[in-house]
């Protein structure tokens, strides 16, 4: 089963953003590993679009009840996603990558497809600091990882478009002598010389058809694997917390000290105020170095100071 190349990506970006451009995003799905559905609506017109990592971004008809049970991964996009607008849809860094540019209200973000190599689907802010990715790695010149900058990788291949790609207006689709469709090109390919060729006005169009006659043999996640991710999910939720509980613990550890050893400081400002309850605050910082005093209320009768660790 092929992949989609660079200079259909190309193509195909373009028709995706004369298509989609301005629909909203109602929904997320992951159906299974690698291959997405993406529920869109536009003044009361519903359309699916399946992605499939490396292969495809494609509308399909899909009549799709909803999950009781998504993937904590669908969850956490829809979180970030749902009912954001579609901007524009693009081909980025001249690779296999496309970028869906999203809005809502004053936030904008990225929803990126990486269509090479194992693939990948991220989303990032306006600045492209990374806030979800669906698989995480780090590479020798770049890193996928929440918080990280997005960087696309270093083109190594020669990614010159075909000439006059912009003026195609039409895309071989060849079958075999059971009417099965067996590959899509952009250009005439000598190796299927002798199979029925039709022609299709659009690679979007030739990618649907194409994967409705052959489609890609994904991994379907079990029970198992589902109760193994949801796991690890609760694990990385604990971790957190006991990460961020130590850093608080630490935090009143300081103050713990802190209040110890200027204990006889803290007294004398408490008679101090007792004594003279018009004191200005700025008196007694200068009179009683050490401590911030940033608050007197004589009517509840405490005093709040700064803390500085």
């Amino acid at each position: 089963m092929r992949t989609i190349t660079n200079n259909e990506l190309y193509l195909l970006a373009k028709e995706l953003d004369k298509e989609f451009k301005d629909y909203y995003i109602e929904k997320f799905y992951e159906l299974a590993e690698d291959h997405f559905l993406i529920k869109l609506e536009k003044q009361h017109e519903k359309v699916f679009l399946q992605i499939i990592l490396c292969h495809t971004v494609n509308k399909i008809d899909y009549d799709i009840i909803d999950k009781e049970f998504p993937t904590n991964f669908a969850l956490a996009v829809r979180k970030k996603i749902e009912n954001f607008k579609i901007t524009s849809i693009e081909q980025y860094n001249n690779d296999r990558i496309i970028i869906m540019k999203l809005s809502k209200g004053q936030t904008n973000l990225n929803l990126i497809l990486e269509m090479f190599g194992k693939g990948n689907l991220i989303i990032t802010d306006e600045t492209f600091k990374i806030l979800l990715a669906y698989k995480i790695h780090t590479f020798k010149d770049r890193s996928i990882n929440p918080g990280a900058q997005y960087l696309p990788p270093v083109i190594q291949n020669n990614t010159n478009k075909e000439e006059n790609i912009d003026k195609l207006d039409k895309i071989i689709l060849y079958k075999d002598n059971n009417n099965k469709v067996v590959d899509y090109s952009i250009k005439e390919n000598q190796k299927y010389l002798g199979f029925v060729k039709e022609f299709v006005p659009s690679i979007e169009k030739a990618l649907e058809l194409y994967y409705k006659d052959n489609p890609v043999n994904i991994k379907q996640k079990s029970e198992a694997d589902k109760k193994i991710e949801e796991l690890e999910e609760s694990i990385k939720k604990q971790e957190k917390y006991i990460e961020e509980s130590k850093i608080e613990y630490d935090e009143l550890i300081k103050k713990g000290e802190f209040l110890i050893n200027n204990m006889h400081l803290i007294n004398e400002l408490i008679l101090e105020v007792r004594k003279n309850q018009k004191i200005d605050i700025k008196i007694l910082n200068e009179k009683f170095q050490g401590i911030t005093v940033t608050n007197i209320n004589l009517k509840d009768k405490y005093i709040t100071i700064k803390v500085d660790l």
